[in-house]
């Protein structure tokens, strides 16, 4: 689930179960190391989904649930 969701947004590579060979990857990878504008475009998409302050939120939301 978490691959897909990063695919879609553009952050990641998904390769389903079913299609995954050790070719498959390989080429892959290999596709990515090559594609450096692809990979900067892919930390930026992985960066804004990111949360920052998922610890501090998750912190208030158990302090909440414990009162």
């Amino acid at each position: 689930y978490n691959a897909l969701e990063l695919s879609k947004e553009g952050a990641g590579v998904l390769i389903e179960e079913k299609d995954l060979t050790a070719e498959k990857l390989a080429d892959t990878v290999n596709s990515l190391m090559k594609d450096n504008d692809r990979i900067l475009e892919m930390r930026t998409n992985a960066r804004n989904l990111g949360r920052t302050d998922a610890a501090e939120k998750m912190i208030a939301l158990c302090k909440e649930l414990s009162r």
